[in-house]
């Protein structure tokens, strides 16, 4: 992990730690991307050396690119650590999610085909089928929690991704 980031997150929690009305600003600050947030933007620059690019320098909004490129990603990183998706990890997800529950409804339905071709009391069978079942309504519950978990987060992420995009316009 890059010290530059590490540092510039800690001192984020330092700052955060020094009192609640900071924290306020800083959720407000976050909510509009980096616009508004003067001071983190400036802890930003300082520990990334951004503060010694001139603005007017030719290869000044490469340099800019790269930075947030690079801050971009180890901001997935950093979210890792906290068991937090990506907004395109959380879309994989969503997509694997509904492919299992279409793949599981068609085995039901298989199920219950070969069920009622066969003619026969399947107790042992049909219990299994059951608690098979029962399993997937739960494992496909307790996913649906996560995906609506990652789903508020992707939401925040690209409102904050939006307001980025708008500000560098």
């Amino acid at each position: 992990m890059d010290k530059h980031f590490l540092e510039f997150i800690g001192n984020c929690f330092i700052s955060a730690a020094k009192g609640q009305k900071y924290m306020e600003d800083m959720e407000r600050g976050m909510s509009r991307g980096l616009n508004g947030f003067d001071d983190q933007f400036e802890m930003f620059k300082k520990f990334y050396g951004l503060e010694r690019l001139k603005d007017k320098a030719p290869d000044y909004p490469e340099n800019w690119e790269k930075f947030i490129k690079d801050f971009k990603k180890l901001f997935i990183d950093y979210l890792g650590f906290f068991s937090m998706a990506s907004f395109e990890e959380h879309l994989s997800l969503v997509n694997k999610y509904e492919a299992l529950k279409k793949k599981a409804d068609e085995q039901e339905k298989t199920i219950q085909r070969l069920q009622s071709r066969s003619g026969e009391s399947l107790t042992g069978q049909e219990k299994i089928a059951e608690n098979l079942q029962s399993l997937i309504d739960d494992q496909t519950h307790q996913f649906q929690k996560m995906m609506d978990s990652f789903g508020r987060f992707a939401k925040s992420s690209a409102k904050t991704s939006a307001s980025r995009r708008k500000s560098h316009d």
